[in-house]
């Protein structure tokens, strides 16, 4: 997406330019994790030398090189370096890919380079930023040459007590309605993202997933995956994976697992692909979309593609205080054109029923029992969140269903 636009990922040579970033990402940004243009991927960036992968037009000068399982190394060839004390790492092998965090500020990391993640993107001077994919574009005087850097904010989606990550939003929004719905569907591309979720007495969350790209269909759940409808046994030892589908359309689709229960679902090419990531925390199902063409003029719970916009289904623009009205109008509804891409049919279904929302209880009641009778859950669900954009969410979603994991959620993004 960025070398398309004539932008390349983010090279950071000063620490003029390192403040200057740690300053943009600290200043109301949701998301925490930003890919920058460093790697250990190809030579010389091999075994620990991590290179720029835009190095002015030269050959590729070694940044960095060693480390270990504790750290370690050192800047090389006079480069600026930030890596943080204990990084890079490689922790659990396959960390090939630098990022900045926001609640890190100032610190480089390795990261695993299929895990979701925003990224920041460069553009010459003489270069017009996109819009739609890049946001919140500031020019920096200090990089040589100056350029301009934009966020691509590649962590929309849904999660926890259902939360929804509007495209290049800083904050979530919830709604706790009962049915299937629409997260992000491009019915040109034949691409539609859904989600299914189910109530408890305080509060409702996502149990499955469907997502459907041209002919094929990928299912997700607690212990589930169904691919076109049939079954498929997840073992532990991750033989299935990765799973590769053919679709005239979209031609190659892989499911990889990418964590203990993480799965990556990919498709189009190495330089212009579209991605979905499902997360499973306890029972709870989280889904990440990803900028990519396929999601161009999406639509959905996720808003206008690139600014968000809560949008009705003829493309009139609906009140951003009312997420109630939005999730009914985002009810899957197939006399409207929506298909079904779930394997069976369960919970309330349009047109019979709508949403149906869960009974009403005064969080601050709730939370206050809860920190009353958990000490230990209150305290460890603070530590967790700290850093976290939507903090009280956060602790709420915590407090709420004593899944600590959901941190994840508001803190990695």
């Amino acid at each position: 997406t960025a070398q398309n636009s004539g932008g390349e990922l983010l090279r950071i040579d000063s620490q003029d330019l390192q403040d200057a970033i740690e300053t943009y990402l600290t200043n109301g940004v949701a998301q925490n994790v930003w890919y920058i243009g460093l790697n250990d991927l190809s030579p010389p960036g091999t075994a620990g030398s991590f290179v720029w992968d835009d190095d002015n037009g030269t050959p590729q000068t070694v940044v960095w090189s060693g480390g270990s399982a504790n750290g370690g190394g050192a800047a090389q060839n006079g480069c600026f370096a930030g890596f943080a004390g204990d990084e890079p790492n490689n922790d659990g092998s396959g960390e090939d890919c630098g990022i900045i965090r926001r609640d890190f500020p100032g610190e480089w990391n390795d990261f695993d380079c299929s895990r979701s993640a925003g990224a920041l993107v460069q553009f010459p001077t003489s270069v017009t930023p996109p819009g739609g994919t890049f946001s919140d574009c500031q020019t920096f005087t200090r990089s040589a040459p100056p350029s301009t850097t934009c966020l691509i904010n590649a962590a929309g989606g849904a999660s926890g007590d259902p939360h929804f990550l509007r495209w290049g939003q800083k904050h979530h929004d919830s709604f706790h309605g009962e049915c299937d719905l629409v997260l992000a569907a491009n019915k040109e591309r034949g691409v539609y993202v859904f989600i299914r979720t189910t109530r408890r007495k305080f509060y409702s969350y996502i149990y499955k997933t469907a997502i459907a790209i041209g002919e094929r269909t990928v299912e997700l759940g607690k212990a589930h995956m169904a691919i076109d409808g049939v079954d498929v046994p997840l073992d532990a030892a991750n033989s299935t994976f990765p799973i590769a589908l053919q679709d005239p359309t979209h031609k190659t689709i892989t499911i990889d697992k990418i964590g203990e229960e993480e799965f990556r679902i990919a498709w189009g090419t190495s330089h212009s692909s579209s991605f979905v990531t499902v997360s499973i925390i306890g029972i709870f199902v989280n889904v990440d979309v990803h900028s990519g063409p396929d999601f161009v003029e999406s639509v959905g719970m996720m808003g206008k593609y690139g600014s968000g916009e809560m949008l009705d289904r003829q493309g009139q623009p609906m009140d951003s205080q009312d997420m109630n009205a939005f999730g009914m109008e985002w009810q899957v509804k197939p006399d409207q054109g929506d298909p079904m891409i779930f394997s069976t049919i369960e919970g309330p279904q349009w047109p019979e029923s709508q949403c149906l929302m869960p009974h009403w209880v005064d969080p601050k009641k709730n939370r206050r029992k809860l920190r009353g009778s958990d000490r230990e859950l209150n305290e460890a669900a603070k530590l967790a969140c700290s850093g976290a954009t939507d903090y009280d969410l956060c602790v709420e979603d915590i407090l709420l269903t004593g899944e600590i994991g959901l941190a994840k959620n508001f803190v990695w993004r």
